[in-house]
């Protein structure tokens, strides 16, 4: 977009923005401040920012290299304003050229058209187009020449440079505000007021409204008389009438008389004393004594200047013993002390913790070849562990065990009740108390095998066992399994 942009707060680059402007193709803008400059950047991306050299303590540079950075190539050829010389800056500049605001005037538009012209060639004019719209006249052209040579509002709205209008606002606010349209009618004439002649009140000798004198014509003062006293002053009677319009008079309301106010006060005005003031005739007053009261005697007078003095005396004395009792008990060495503790019986010390039971610790696996309580060992049967190496069977009354031992660590127990009986949860429960430590069993699954339904789960101690139950639920035998 052909615009220029101005960041700047001085009133010097917006008079030179309105010079400007008439040399210009562009649109030019004003942003006071560099946050609402930045924004502008950014939406309509002009081809040229004058930037001022600092506002508000912040660097132009810094906003300048902001701009380089964040639109690389796309960035506008940015143009640094100062009024102020510049200090020798090392490393890379991130503007494209500078304009002294400090420099004549010849100068300093030269130098924007500089600027501009870099910018972009098209955008900067030698004549100002605010000439073309309205010629100068020259000297010895007639109006009515003029007005024939002046071209037409049709013909200038149709021209495509004429027709274009100064859009003043621009430069005001960054905003895109339009012009107000103008329109090629001339603008109406005030209302025609009819004349009437002016009504001058006389004021008669006592501040009242008197009646208007008759006007009289030019022509009848000249004839007068010039040695007329006032007394002898007569109007004259050739005057009628129909020659003379006299206007009809309307009595204006009395108004009360306005009483003068009063001065106001003047100050005192105070002067400096003088070398007169200070001699050695001016007379020392002395105080006035102390009157008695009416009616006192002598001797009460006496008496009352007694007990004035006794009590001045009496209070200078209280001072001075408060003073000193203060000063003794502040020079005075004080010892501290010690803090006495209230006697007391001595407190018992805490009882000690009563011991804990120690708790009873799982009884381990039988690793050994003794036999678990729950088996009778008098009833081995021998024959057994010669044709099942590693394994022992103890036959009792109702049920038998079996047992596996590897390495001498007993592995597994089979319970298997004898005959057509079955085996009390009670004794599961005890033999599994003696091997793990815990009565505690786990059922994980169950399944159907044959005519038995088989429970298969974990024990405490990370062991496993095996129940074979009727389809009734009577337990037909079991086995433990440790690890």
């Amino acid at each position: 977009m052909n615009s220029l942009l101005f960041i700047s707060d001085d009133m010097r680059a917006a008079e030179l923005i309105a010079d400007l402007q008439s040399h210009s193709t562009a649109r030019i803008r004003l942003s006071p401040d560099f946050d609402q400059g930045l924004k502008e950047v950014f939406d309509n991306r002009p081809v040229a920012v004058f930037i001022q050299s600092e506002i508000s303590g912040i660097s132009g540079e810094t906003v300048a290299r902001h701009i380089k950075t964040l639109l690389r190539g796309d960035a506008p050829r940015i143009v640094l304003v100062h009024s102020a010389p510049l200090k020798p800056q090392g490393g890379k500049k991130w503007f494209d050229g500078t304009v002294d605001l400090a420099l004549p005037e010849a100068e300093l538009r030269e130098s924007f058209r500089a600027e501009v012209t870099a910018a972009s060639a098209g955008l900067w004019q030698e004549s100002p187009a605010v000439d073309a719209v309205n010629p100068t006249p020259v000297a010895g052209f007639s109006l009515q020449e003029e007005e024939a040579a002046a071209p037409s509002v049709s013909e200038v709205a149709s021209s495509p440079e004429q027709g274009r209008e100064f859009e003043f606002f621009d430069w005001e606010t960054p905003a895109s505000a339009s012009a107000p349209a103008t329109s090629a009618e001339p603008p109406p004439a005030p209302p025609v007021v009819p004349e009437v002649e002016e009504f001058h009140p006389i004021l008669a000798s006592d501040g009242r409204m008197g009646e208007p004198e008759p006007s009289v014509p030019p022509e009848a003062v000249a004839s007068l008389p010039v040695d007329l006293t006032p007394a002898e002053f007569v109007p004259p009677a050739a005057v009628t009438p129909a020659d003379v319009a006299v206007p009809v008079a309307v009595p204006a309301p009395e108004t009360p008389p306005v009483e003068p106010a009063a001065p106001p006060p003047v100050p005192d005005q105070r002067r400096l004393p003088t070398v007169a003031d200070f001699n050695a005739e001016t007379i020392i007053v002395p105080p006035p004594e102390p009157l008695d009261p009416p009616g006192a005697t002598a001797a009460e007078t006496a008496c009352g200047g007694n007990r004035v003095l006794f009590s001045s005396v009496a209070g200078v004395a209280l001072v001075a013993a408060v003073c000193a009792g203060v000063y003794f008990y502040s020079a005075t060495p004080r010892t501290e002390l010690p803090e006495r503790k209230p006697a007391g019986t001595v407190p018992a010390p805490p009882p000690a913790p009563a011991p804990h039971p120690p708790s009873p610790a799982p009884v381990p696996a039988a690793s050994s070849p003794g036999l678990p309580a729950f088996i009778p060992a008098a009833h081995r049967d021998a024959a057994y562990t010669k044709t099942n190496p590693g394994w022992e069977r103890y036959v009792a009354k109702t049920r038998e065990f079996r047992l596996f031992r590897e390495n001498g660590a007993l592995r597994a127990v089979q319970i298997i009740p004898r005959g057509s009986a079955v085996l009390p949860e009670g004794v599961v429960d005890g033999a599994l108390k003696d091997l793990t430590g815990a009565p505690s069993r786990t059922v994980l699954t169950r399944s159907v095998t044959g005519k038995y339904l088989v429970e298969r789960g974990r024990t405490a101690g990370n062991g496993e066992f095996v129940a074979y139950r009727q389809k009734r639920g009577g337990l037909r035998g079991v086995v433990i399994s440790l690890p």
